[in-house]
């Protein structure tokens, strides 16, 4: 099996007994059936991309493929993304003629992308007398078409476990486990980006099974874990006999060894158009830790590894190697003192954000005029109103920025009396957000007058761009979201920040740059406020 599909050895979870045509068809609802899409579907002319009501045309086509372009079409829709229609069409184009031409393709879901785009320039050569542009505007829609849609439709015809795919992402494949307030659940990861067979599909066991366990959220698994897998397999690959490594358990030591000096290089960790970074202990203890992990997990399930994997390498794994690789973590020294200047904001600092926060709300073809500092800039504005806001709102309440990014809708319930008097100070309701770090600790805090402000200001925002419509974040994110359905990322966030920060040029007294994208100084610095007001430790515990 090739694509995002895994290997046919992974096969142990049986099929629904369903024809997977007729899944997808199933799926669809009858406006969406037939050769020519578009015509009797309400709201067609909003739906499309482009606005012109252009029906998506797919004749000559199998069945099967005509009903996983039409499914991908309507998964765009569900998405909350407009409908590639003059994509959809010349998809159905280029496979109508690869059938013709005697290159029959069975499904999408499994041809590879490449290979796709390959066959698009080949069709496209034979139309045309040449190859399309490299920057076609046609083309790159045509290459989202094969990432995300394709991946969910690659999810949905596949009838063995979730984490047999190559490719995991939640907003794609609903199968994936993830907890109510998952911070990252835009976030996917490829552990079959391992290329050696043995070593990927173990890996994608043991961190299905850690996933399904609830021993690891998904945060922690696309973050961290993941990660330190994948470098442990590229080690692997660059080894004369990767099957050594995990075999004989004298020779343990020599290569967690080997693997530890290979982590600490810069250049063996750092991603594609990234400079090479300093590599600290903790993280080839991370890296050490979760081999040994992968090893135990593998170790203590000999007969399930056998069924699920068959013969392979880690048959020779015993009880003691997981030790002899931990033994290989390199000590940490103390930690840094936490009250270096970088982890906080300061007055002056804290002048120009204020200063510069109408800049993300003004319109893109606007300016505002910011003075701050004795000095006058004229900045373009950003066009992002619900950034200037979610901005504004961690520096008021001190919450994490994932916390300010799932906050819901209706995060605001009032406050009594009692509870007022409780929380010393000048609170006039209860904000709820969104809890994402600790699963059990408290949701709500008590806030201000000016805190209540500002969420109102954005619930009728929303209100007014979102009429009727039953809203589930109060920072929805800001593209590919017709339904409003889809949190504010904590990625893109983190990004626009970084952005703005580059944009204002945020100083400190000292004269440092300030980055805004480093959002936990928001929150050491209100806690900080706090305790200098002297409000006891149970109050600013809570």
């Amino acid at each position: 099996m090739t694509g995002d599909g895994g290997t046919a050895r992974l096969r142990l979870v049986p099929a629904d007994g369903s024809d997977p045509a007729g899944r997808l068809l199933a799926d669809l609802p009858p406006a969406w059936h037939g050769e020519v899409i578009g015509p009797g579907i309400d709201g067609w002319e909003t739906i499309a991309e482009g606005g012109r009501g252009r029906p998506i045309r797919l004749p000559g086509l199998p069945a099967r493929l005509r009903h996983e372009i039409a499914w991908m079409a309507h998964w765009q829709h569900r998405d909350g993304l407009k409908v590639s229609v003059d994509v959809c069409s010349q998809l159905a184009s280029m496979l109508a003629w690869a059938d013709e031409s005697g290159r029959p393709l069975p499904s999408l879901a499994w041809a590879g992308k490449h290979d796709l785009l390959r066959l698009h320039g080949v069709w496209f050569h034979g139309r045309h007398g040449r190859l399309p542009a490299e920057y076609d505007g046609r083309r790159v829609r045509l290459e989202r078409l094969l990432s995300y849609p394709r991946l969910a439709l690659a999810a949905r015809l596949h009838d063995g476990a979730w984490w047999e795919m190559d490719t995991w992402h939640p907003r794609c494949d609903p199968r994936i486990p993830l907890r109510d307030r998952e911070p990252c659940r835009s976030v996917g990861c490829s552990p079959g980006e391992a290329r050696l067979p043995w070593v990927k599909n173990a890996v994608k066991w043991h961190l299905g099974m850690l996933l399904e366990s609830g021993t690891l959220t998904w945060s922690t698994l696309t973050g961290q874990r993941s990660q330190a897998l994948l470098r442990f397999a590229r080690w692997l690959e660059s080894l004369p006999d990767p099957a050594a490594a995990v075999g004989d358990v004298q020779r343990a030591g020599t290569f967690a060894a080997a693997f530890r000096r290979w982590a600490c290089e810069p250049s063996n960790r750092t991603s594609a158009g990234r400079p090479p970074a300093a590599v600290s202990a903790g993280k080839v203890n991370l890296d050490l830790w979760s081999v040994a992990g992968l090893m135990d997990f593998l170790a203590g399930h000999r007969q399930e590894a056998a069924e699920i994997l068959g013969p392979s390498p880690w048959d020779g794994l015993t009880g003691a190697h997981p030790a002899i690789w931990l033994r290989q973590r390199p000590r940490l020294r103390r930690c840094q003192p936490l009250d270096d200047e970088t982890r906080y904001v300061d007055d002056h600092a804290f002048a120009q954000v204020t200063a510069c926060l109408p800049v993300l709300g003004e319109p893109a073809s606007g300016t505002v005029t910011v003075t701050s500092g004795g000095s006058t800039r004229v900045l373009p504005g950003q066009g992002d109103p619900q950034l200037m806001r979610m901005l504004l709102l961690q520096i008021l309440t001190g919450r994490r920025a994932s916390e300010i990014c799932l906050c819901p809708f209706d995060c605001l319930s009032p406050a009594t009396d009692s509870a007022i008097e409780a929380a010393e100070g000048d609170a006039v309701a209860r904000f709820r957000y969104g809890q994402s770090k600790i699963d059990a600790a408290p949701d709500t805090i008590f806030v201000d007058a000016e805190t209540v402000a500002v969420i109102e200001e954005q619930q009728q925002w929303l209100r007014d761009r979102f009429p009727g419509r039953d809203l589930p974040y109060l920072f929805p994110q800001r593209r590919a979201n017709a339904h409003a359905a889809k949190p504010y990322g904590n990625t893109n966030y983190g990004r626009s920040l970084a952005l703005f920060s580059e944009l204002a040029q945020i100083t400190d007294a000292a004269g440092h740059p300030v980055k805004l994208s480093h959002t936990h100084r928001f929150r050491h610095t209100k806690f900080t406020k706090l305790a200098e007001l002297g409000l006891p430790v149970h109050v600013l515990q809570r």
